[in-house]
Parts: structure tokens; sequence; C-alpha cells
């Protein structure tokens, strides 16, 4: 072949060939291992399903190594590409050979040294991890998790809900998505951030910053700054040392490990805090808020707002603290505490649950409660609804989870449903029928009938 000639390929079975001048592209069609190399000129060159070794050369060169068996791939001087789908392959570039990509449709890959770019070329998500050079990372459609490690890198995540990550830093990170750049990347680099909308941070103190889309800010276990600014935003501050999370305006939600102080405005949003890990947490200023996941007894206390608690599986307490709250027991004996006397309250039943209305205006508002077995007032008074587990109260006696307004009304004169219920009040158990009849029981504290 003679210099513009047109664009040639050779197509081969033999076990090695090296490609003539002038000839731009090599695609190996045997089954066995294959020994390619291309020319001085810009060359394509395609291996096998078998362990292939190829070789570029000189010139801008594309390598594929195919599916199968790790390859060695050569790029040679120049700038060159690596189309990497199979496991295992082992890419050799040297300094100043040129700026050199590989393309990948592997679920993660790391580059090696002297190869600069990393892009993925696959459908689904994809973590990418750079070196200690001057990297370029992209991902692809699905929610990517991008690495740079030192130098000054540019992470593009593409479409999806993509990471930035500097969990393997080797010290503390700066990084902000509001513009788009990583001033400290904890590795001795500064990062630009494109098309990112997360951050993972170090195991030391870090500074993440959010934008104003929905982000989420994982601080890692060290001293942690963590300020969502818009959207709604999902803060973990991670275990370690206290952190500080400012979620900004919209919905945010905090993930405690530790005592971190949360920072909220007014009308910043309905703001959440989850926690497994506390046994015991008092919602602040602007929360609204509080869900406990562990299995362990938890103490929940709101605020003066309107707020949603939620235990877990263990016997929590749970307390509104003014404002009209919703209290959800979850699993476990859990109880609802109230500040006034028991006569300051109205009693009723609802679809699920019990509406509780504090007649003292400012204090406790009108409380839901689901899944809450009793009931403590400020004046040591016990409701409950449920006898505790291994009490047979008989087939004529047991009530079940319902709960019935006159339960709570001893001195009123309400008619219940067929069927007896009881209810404790003053350190008397009361057992009523349909026809008005009454036993009172002298308990200990809050015994259980039988």
């Amino acid at each position: 072949e003679f210099a513009g000639e047109g664009y040639d390929t050779i197509q081969t079975a033999l076990g090695s060939l090296k490609m003539a001048d002038n000839v731009e592209a090599l695609i190996y069609t045997g089954s066995g291992s294959f020994f390619g190399q291309g020319n001085a000129g810009d060359n394509i060159i395609r291996g096998g399903v078998n362990r292939d070794t190829l070789m570029g050369h000189a010139g801008n060169d594309v390598l594929i190594g195919g599916d199968g068996a790790a390859d060695e791939l050569y790029g040679g001087t120049g700038d060159d590409t690596y189309v990497v789908t199979g496991g295992g392959d082992t890419i050799v570039e040297y300094a100043g050979q040129g700026f050199d990509t590989v393309q990948t449709t592997l679920s993660s890959y790391t580059l090696r040294l002297n190869v600069e770019a990393l892009t993925y070329i696959g459908s689904g998500d994809f973590t990418g991890t750079g070196t200690s050079e001057d990297n370029v990372i992209t991902g692809g459609a699905g929610n990517d998790v991008l690495a740079g490690r030192g130098g000054a890198d540019t992470l593009i995540g593409g479409a999806g809900i993509d990471t930035a990550s500097y969990a393997n830093a080797a010290s503390g990170v700066d990084a902000r998505l509001n513009n788009g750049v990583a001033r400290n990347d904890g590795d001795g680099g500064a990062d630009t951030l494109v098309g990112i909308e997360n951050l993972t941070g170090s195991a030391f103190d870090d500074v993440l910053i959010g934008d104003a889309g929905n982000n989420v800010l994982s601080g890692g276990t060290g001293r942690d700054t963590l300020l969502g600014l818009g959207g709604d935003d999902i803060l973990i501050g991670g275990a370690g040392a206290p952190n500080q999370l400012q979620g900004g305006t919209g919905d945010d939600t905090y993930i405690l490990t530790v005592n971190d102080t949360v920072v909220e405005l007014a009308g910043e949003g309905i703001d959440t805090i989850i926690t497994a890990a506390l046994t015991g947490y008092t919602l602040g200023a602007h929360v609204e808020n509080l869900t406990y996941t562990g299995a362990a007894a938890f103490t929940g206390t709101g605020n003066g707002l309107d707020n949603v608690i939620t235990g877990g599986s263990g016997d929590d307490v749970l307390r509104g603290a003014g404002g009209d709250d919703t209290l959800i027991g979850g699993d476990g004996m859990d109880i609802a505490v109230l500040t006034g006397l028991r006569t300051d309250y109205l009693i009723e039943q609802i679809s699920g649950g019990w509406r509780i209305t504090d007649t003292v205006a400012g204090r406790d508002g009108v409380d839901l409660l689901y899944g809450v077995e009793a009931v403590r007032f400020g004046d040591g008074q016990i409701l409950s609804s449920t006898p505790a587990a291994g009490v047979d109260a008989g087939a004529d006696k047991d009530p079940g989870p319902q709960v019935q307004p006159a339960l709570f009304d001893i001195d009123a004169l309400d008619r219940l449903d067929a069927g007896p219920r009881w209810v404790a009040y003053g350190g008397h158990a009361l057992t009523l029928s349909a026809d008005d009849v009454g036993v009172l029981h002298t308990v200990d504290g809050w015994d259980w009938l039988s």
C-alpha cells in the first residue's frame, strides 16, 4: 500500500503479524493467541478471545484486546486508546508517550501509571479510580463513583447520580459542588468536578459542600463540616469525632452515628434525623422529625414544632415536647410521655391509634399515637392499652390492642362496646363490661391483670 490510497484493513488467523506501512487496521480472526504489531501510523488493532499481545508502536493507536483471556497491550508513542472489555488486561505505557485513554465496559477499573484518562462506555453503574497523575475520569449513564487519587483530576459524572469519592485520601478533603472544585483532594491535588451530585469524604477532617440540587454528603470518621445548601440533601457525619452538619434549604435528612451538631434555620424545609447508633436524641431547633432504626431501647424527644417521632424494635420512650406531634412506637413495648396531669387531656380512639388533646394551651398540643402501648402523664399516672407479655387475661377479659374512649374516663358514665375492657388509673385497675358493671382491683404500680 502507498500513502493516500485509502483506509486499509488486514484480517488474519495467523498467530502473529506486523502491519506493513500505510495499512491502518489489523483484525485477528483466529481462535488462538495472537501477537499483532502496528506501524508508524494511526492503527486499530483488534485481538481475539484468547491471550493476545498487541503493540501499537508510533501513532495514535486503538488497541482492542477483546473478551476472554487477559491481554497485554502496548500503545507506544502517541495518544493511544485501549478498549478493555475483559478483566485482567495489562496496559503498558511509559512516561512521555502521549495522552492515553482506557475505554471500558467493566463495572470497575483502576488506571495504571502513565495512562491519563478513563472513560466508561458501559450501561450500568461504574467505579473508576485514577492515579497520582492528572487524570480525566468520565462516567456513563449509571450511578458512578469516581476517585482521582492525587493530581489535578477532572471527574465527569455524566448522566445518573454520581459521586466523587475521597474515601482513600491520605488527609482531609475540601470539596465543593457549588463551584465544581475539590480545592484539596487529600492527596496533594485539586480536582475539577463536572456532573457530580454526591461527595464522600476521607477518614480525616473534611469540608464537603453541596449545591442547589439533591446531594448526599458523607463525611467519614474525622471531624467533618458538611453543608448541603439547596435541595433535599442527605448528610452523613460518620463515626468518630462529632461533626457539624447544616442542610440548608430543602427537606434534608441527617444520618447520625455520634452526637453531631445539626444546624437548621427557620423555614428551610421539613428535616429529619435518622439514627441507629444513638440510644437517645433530642431534636434541635427547626428540625421536625426523628426516626430510630436500631433494636435497643430508645428515648426520642421532640421540640416545639409539629414533630414525627418514630421508635425502633425495642422498648422506646417518646416525648413530643410541644407542638402537634405524631408518635409512632414501632415494635416493642413503647410509652409516650406527656407533661401535664391526666385530667388535663382528652383521649379518644382513632383508626389504628389514639388522639390525645392537651386542654392547656401552648403545652403538648394535639398528639397522635400509633403503636404505643402506654402513656405516662406528668403526675405519674400511666394508662395502657395492652397487657404485658405472658398475661392470660382469659377469653372473656382480654381487650386486645383496641383502645376505647371510656377506657380513660373511669369517672364518666360512658357505655362500652360489647366485651369487657380494663384501664389503670391512680394505682387501681378497673375492669368494665358493656352492661356498666365494673370491678375495681388495687394494683402495685402497673401490674397486669389475669
